[in-house]
């Protein structure tokens, strides 16, 4: 980090020593590198928060971008809508009780091929039997 050697900690070691003396110099030693282990430690805690931080930045990102999508996706829908019902009313998006007016459809249908054939040849008409 410092790109301080072996030798120049040895150095600043003696210096160290000749200032404070013999007595105290091991104190000193203890509180530094305590001191140091604390601005690790606490350095590594505002690591680990920024990482924890930067994850939900990411997650929320992507979460955003999925929104967007489909926000565009339904956008796309209503247009696609619009432009079927417009276009050929007949190819028209039919509601989700689509379904259950099938069989009034089918009903509706075995009705009008029942009336067909009377339409064609009425009852009351006669094919040349009269």
């Amino acid at each position: 980090m410092f790109d301080i050697g072996f030798w120049e900690l040895a150095v600043i070691g003696v210096i160290a020593l000749i200032v404070v003396g013999p007595e105290e110099f091991p104190t000193l030693v203890r509180s530094f590198t305590n001191g140091v282990a604390k601005i690790r430690q606490f350095l590594s805690a505002v690591k680990s928060d920024m990482d924890f931080e930067i994850d939900r930045v990411e997650e929320i990102k992507r979460l955003v971008e999925k929104e967007a999508k489909l926000a565009e996706m339904e956008e796309l829908v209503k247009d696609l809508g619009s432009s079927v019902s417009v276009d050929n009313p007949n190819l028209a998006v039919k509601p989700e009780s689509a379904p259950d007016s099938r069989g009034q459809n089918n009903e509706l249908e075995k009705q009008r091929s029942a009336e067909d054939p009377a339409k064609k040849h009425p009852a009351g008409s006669s094919n040349g039997a009269d």
